[in-house]
């Protein structure tokens, strides 16, 4: 079975208290195709979720249809294959680029490649801090603010054991402040690692 991470415009601006009821859109207007839709998730970009189909052809008509009905297609990413080798400095940067377009899923994955080989106990917790952070998000996404939260909490002890302000480019200072306002405020938003992290 293949397996691929699609995601479509989020043109209607659909919240992700919404994903229930889309939910059930997406799988009503796929069936027929030979294809499952799973793992939904919203973001003020885009409504990100995975496709399951037999063979190519099943996917590409499955994703015709959504597209027609539910927004333009921003990007399809196939889960099978596998990633490109990349320095721990690129793989920081694509986490940051992945992280501001609200792709916090595919974000946590990139980081992961890093994180799994880490030696330094150190770099090791700056790391599985900001993974956790784009892990609490995907909840967010899903509407399971609680989770997010209470995961943030833990990001934030891991965070807090980093000393410097930067990591390979990525602002530590300024995403602590993030978590910092949203743990005291309880109301999650979806940051930018570069910019404006408070949007």
């Amino acid at each position: 079975m293949l397996r691929y991470l699609i995601r479509l415009g989020n043109h209607t601006k659909l919240k992700p208290r919404q994903i229930k009821q889309i939910s059930n859109e997406f799988v009503r207007a796929v069936e027929g195709f030979g294809v499952s839709v799973k793992n939904f998730r919203i973001s003020g970009i885009a409504i990100e979720f995975d496709i399951f189909a037999k063979d190519v052809q099943s996917k590409d008509q499955a994703v015709k249809v959504l597209v027609l009905h539910f927004g333009p297609l921003l990007n399809e990413r196939n889960l099978g294959e596998q990633s490109t080798v990349r320095s721990k400095r690129e793989t920081v940067q694509l986490a940051i680029e992945l992280f501001d377009q609200e792709r916090y899923w595919e974000c946590h994955e990139v980081l992961e490649e890093i994180w799994r080989k880490e030696n330094d106990t150190i770099e090791k917790s700056v790391q599985q801090g900001v993974i956790l952070v784009a892990s609490a998000l995907v909840h967010a996404q899903k509407n399971e603010n609680d989770v997010c939260l209470g995961i943030f909490a833990r990001a934030m002890k891991k965070l807090n054991e980093w000393q410097k302000q930067d990591y390979l480019g990525l602002d530590i200072s300024l995403l602590k402040r993030y978590l910092e306002d949203t743990l005291e405020r309880g109301q999650i938003s979806f940051p930018r690692m570069v910019k404006d992290i408070s949007r």
